[in-house]
């Protein structure tokens, strides 16, 4: 096994974006390269050299999961929980709604199980989740919006008080292990060049931002779109469509805009304080 394949092996265990794979596996080969060196010069020739210097590395794939790990510490542990949790979850929802409602949640049962095997599948490719990182945080996004439609399955198990504690912490640690990891994942491997960019603390300021305007305007949107989904559909459904996708085009244009930068980002925390009052006053009106 030549240098480079092996540094390839490695690099295959470790979920990196491609400007990071690039510089480690650079800092790899050299790395390795010196060692050869070494070996060479104390009189060993060029393939015993070679073997002699992957063998010091250890095996690949025992070093590229420990680099991982040092990347992402705890990731695939809490993403594969989170994957096994969801599974389990949506099991324990979609059989109490048949005993207590009568009722097979079946559509976001699959999606919802599909979503999680993939994750489950990306985390043990860490190659291939890094290569398809928008692919990822896709999922997990629609994962989170599983979550916010579960949360009329729960209310009508209401009754049965353990059950629906039972579901509702289930739930809450799906929700947090979620949220926590697009978070790690946008702060420490960013998809964003301008993200990438930053210093470590404006962009920790930009994901937060993000992801609570996200969860209020997107929780709210949802909780409205079931809501008329399930007792009075009507074309009011486009209203909270609308106001996810401006939203949208709020973040799209904080992170490519270099002159309205501000200004997206007041309006989008703008439009989460308006989500919040849609749920929010009508409390107190009653």
């Amino acid at each position: 096994m030549s240098i480079e394949q092996y540094v390839n092996k490695i690099i295959s265990y470790i979920e990196l974006n491609t400007e990071n794979k690039k510089d480690l596996k650079e800092e790899l080969i050299r790395h390795i390269s010196d060692k050869c060196s070494y070996y060479k010069h104390e009189g060993t020739d060029e393939a015993s050299a070679v073997e002699q210097s992957l063998q010091d590395f250890s095996n690949a794939k025992e070093v590229g999961n420990e680099l991982n790990k040092a990347f992402f510490p705890y990731r695939k542990p809490l993403l594969s929980t989170l994957s096994l949790l969801t599974i389990l979850f949506t099991f324990c929802l979609a059989i109490s709604s048949v005993i207590y409602q009568e009722i097979f949640p079946s559509i976001w049962c699959t999606l919802t199980i599909i979503s999680s095997i993939t994750i489950y599948y990306f985390i043990n490719k860490p190659s291939r989740s890094a290569n398809h990182r928008p692919l990822l945080i896709i999922l997990m996004i629609f994962l989170n919006i599983f979550y916010f439609y579960s949360l009329f399955l729960i209310d009508g198990i209401r009754e049965n008080t353990y059950i629906y504690i039972l579901l509702s912490l289930l739930l809450l640690s799906c929700f947090i292990i979620s949220i926590s990891q697009i978070y790690l994942g946008v702060l420490y491997q960013p998809i964003s060049i301008k993200l990438s960019s930053l210093s470590q603390q404006k962009r920790n300021t930009i994901i937060i931002t993000n992801i609570i305007t996200g969860v209020i305007i997107c929780g709210v949107s949802l909780l409205f779109i079931s809501g008329l989904l399930i007792f009075a559909p009507s074309l009011l459904i486009v209203i909270p469509c609308a106001v996810i996708v401006l939203w949208l085009f709020f973040l799209i244009g904080e992170l490519k805009s270099q002159n309205f930068e501000n200004l997206f980002r007041v309006l989008k925390i703008s439009l989460a304080f308006l989500a919040l009052g849609f749920i929010i006053i009508p409390q107190f009106m009653l």
